[in-house]
């Protein structure tokens, strides 16, 4: 290269070869107005965190033309020379800022100066020194970012990272993960709490893990107390040695007690199954610290025996057995001589009276309602139903089972559905009520179905472990005034919020619904608190009325414990629903009235029920205080036929039985009459 201009440049050379080497951006123009800028001996070029010992560096107008290039080396003496504007050429104008960039990986990268004389603005003839030139350089300055990058000085949010598991303790921990993501799996138990001491159960990797006569693989095993808790679990793979932390109980966190056996469970698509484990060294109970080995490890194909208590009337049931035989009529061919009908959620039946089963076979983790003529047990042999088992909960009403073998709080197994429970109710029409905050119910139990309302489906299983035997529960003081009503096997729900009432009840009063003939159907104590009173409807099994019809109008009443005096109370409006029974519906009161000003100081003489009626009726009546009160029976034109009742009877509701055994049918009336009162209600008798 004979130019003196490239970087290249032979001096020897007596014919150019076409060759020169002008940089990245080609030969400059040459002019007669030229300004120097001087390289400093202590020059610096930095990009972010790179420094460089060698670079082309240039100089730009506004627009980005190149009046001036120079390869500048460290310990050099180097200059880069700046062509300015005459009349045969274009160039940098007089007081023009000087625009700075640098060549890197075959990019243009601007960059600011720093000057120790003059500044970087050209002059025809002018001379500078630069002392350095730096840039940013754009990337991830997070060290624990995948993709972090030292020579970056300027995050531009582009950092990666790893997500994933960070717990050593979890089974798909992730050392490679710098974020956790929630992803951390414990096995099927969720994370057991350590306490402060354990045994230590080896697992071999040759061991027999049998499943319903089986050889399996892999599972998930862990240990449960006798309360269901499982205090220890391990994933076992076959060729695999692994160890289970089984741990001890303390003050606040579930384990074993010293010398207590442990339970083995399996893990499977159904939930869990229950085993009997051989050890090759160490024992079955727990001790602290102590060791022990499996040789094998039988899961499944063993029976299992449940005694479900029916009393006479109404039972809501279910079980946590799974029979050989699944058909209703099979199961309860043991109680067939006091078995009257059993119901499911859908209204299907086995009714032995009419040889009629729409309901067919059991259903794992549903409840039942049965009516008995007398009490019996019924007895249930099979497998055991998984605690943990899946089962689809519909929208609306239906009925679960419950399928832990022990008691828990309700609070607590219905903590999964919290956001789209309803309601739950029990045979007693006793709630576990989200909205108020309100748990009557207290334990579900083994043995009993409950009726549940939901927003939405959901794919329910029960948590696998609880406070045993312990339950946050609304207490309902025993009634003194008012009877209990009958249970009939279906009812409605009645809230009655703390902040609906206009005058606040005494603790211990007591509040009655009625129906149009005065025959009590609800009756609650007033606790305090937001409080649920069931209604019961009418059992359609029955000839006789012995609750609510569909939209029969209710009335109410509340005993004043202190004053012991009853007054009429009225609800005045609802938020939800009215005074008209419908099954299942929920209605919640706003404004409660209490009639402090007449405390039923009058009697009231009520329609008798049923009318008409053949054989017997029920008349129901109330009197402000003891007194004498005759009833007499009347025809058509008001002749009397006979005295009914004419006795001493006590203060509040009561009741007389008429028999029409003697008379012809036809239309009567019945007169009650006491010292200030006299009523008289028209009765029909039919053949």
């Amino acid at each position: 290269c004979t130019n003196p201009n490239a970087i290249n440049f032979d001096n020897l050379a007596t014919e150019d070869n076409n060759l020169c080497d002008f940089g990245p951006w080609g030969e400059n123009s040459e002019s007669n107005c030229v300004m120097t800028v001087v390289f400093s001996e202590n020059f610096t070029i930095n990009y972010g965190n790179q420094s460089f010992t060698e670079i082309w560096i240039a100089v730009t107008d506004a627009n980005g033309n190149i009046y001036g290039s120079s390869l500048w080396t460290q310990g050099q003496p180097n200059s880069i020379m700046i062509s300015g504007s005459n009349l045969d050429y274009e160039g940098m104008e007089n007081g023009e800022l000087l625009n700075w960039i640098f060549s890197f990986d075959n990019n243009d990268i601007s960059a600011s100066p720093s000057f120790g004389f003059a500044n970087g603005i050209f002059s025809c003839g002018g001379l500078a020194i630069l002392e350095s030139l730096s840039a940013d350089f754009l990337g991830c300055t997070d060290p624990i970012a995948e993709n972090y990058n030292p020579e970056s000085n300027f995050d531009d949010a582009s950092c990666e990272y790893i997500t994933g598991c960070t717990d050593p303790e979890a089974f798909n921990f992730n050392n490679l993960a710098v974020i956790d993501d929630d992803s951390c799996y414990y096995g099927p138990w969720d994370e057991i709490s350590n306490t402060d001491c354990n045994m230590t159960i080896l697992i071999p990797g040759d061991a027999n893990i049998i499943l319903d006569g089986e050889q399996i693989l892999e599972a998930w095993i862990g240990v449960s107390d006798s309360d269901g808790n499982i205090c220890g679990n391990t994933f076992w793979s076959y060729g695999e040695t692994v160890a289970i932390a089984a741990w001890g109980e303390d003050d606040d966190e579930f384990g074993f007690d010293v010398g207590e056996t442990m339970n083995w469970v399996i893990s499977t698509n159904d939930g869990d199954i229950f085993g009997n484990a051989i050890f090759s060294f160490g024992s079955n109970e727990y001790e602290c610290n102590a060791l022990a080995g499996i040789s094998s490890i039988d899961f499944g194909l063993e029976n299992y025996m449940q005694e479900i208590e029916l009393l006479t009337g109404w039972n809501m049931w279910s079980t946590y057995i799974h029979p050989q035989n699944t058909n209703i009529e099979n199961v309860f061919s043991g109680v067939s001589n006091n078995l009257l009908i059993v119901k499911d959620e859908s209204g299907s039946v086995y009714w032995p009276l009419f040889g009629l089963n729409t309901i067919g076979n059991l259903t794992k983790g549903k409840g039942y309602q049965t009516k008995m003529a007398n009490d019996d047990i019924l007895m249930i042999e099979g497998d055991l139903v998984p605690s943990n088992f899946n089962q689809n909960i519909p929208s609306g009403w239906s009925m679960i089972g419950y399928l832990h073998t022990t008691c828990y709080d309700a609070t607590e197994m219905m903590f999964p559905l919290t956001d789209q429970i309803i309601i739950l109710k029990d045979e007693l029409g006793l709630v576990f009520w989200p909205t108020f905050g309100l748990n009557t119910i207290g334990n579900m139990c083994p043995d009993k179905g409950y009726q549940i309302k939901m927003m939405n489906e959901f794919n329910f299983n029960y948590p696998t472990s609880a406070r045993y035997g312990y339950s946050q529960i609304d207490e309902i003081d025993k009634l003194v005034y008012y009877n209990k009503p009958i249970n009939t096997g279906n009812n409605m729900t009645i809230g009655l919020p703390i902040e609906s009432w206009d005058i606040l009840p005494n603790f211990g009063d007591e509040i009655a619904a009625y129906d149009e003939g005065g025959n009590l159907v609800g009756s609650t104590t007033f606790n305090g608190n937001h409080i649920a009173l069931t209604v019961w409807g009418d059992d359609p099994t029955t000839s006789m009325k012995d609750g609510l019809s569909q939209h029969e109008i209710l009335t109410f009443q509340i005993w004043n414990s202190l004053e012991n005096k009853v007054f009429s109370m009225k609800i005045k409006d609802w938020e939800v629903g009215g005074n008209l029974y419908k099954t299942n519906n929920i209605n919640i009161a706003s404004n409660i009235l209490i009639d402090y000003s007449n405390n039923n100081e009058s009697s009231i003489l009520y329609q008798n029920n049923p009318n008409p009626f053949n054989g017997l009726t029920t008349i129901n009546f109330y009197i402000p205080k003891k007194s004498i009160v005759n009833f007499s029976l009347h025809n058509i034109t008001g002749e009397k036929i006979k005295t009914i009742e004419n006795r001493l009877f006590k203060s509040g509701n009561n009741k007389i039985i008429l028999h029409s055994n003697e008379l012809s049918p036809g239309t009567y009336f019945i007169n009650m009459q006491t010292e200030n009162y006299s009523e008289t209600k028209k009765i029909t008798i039919t053949k």
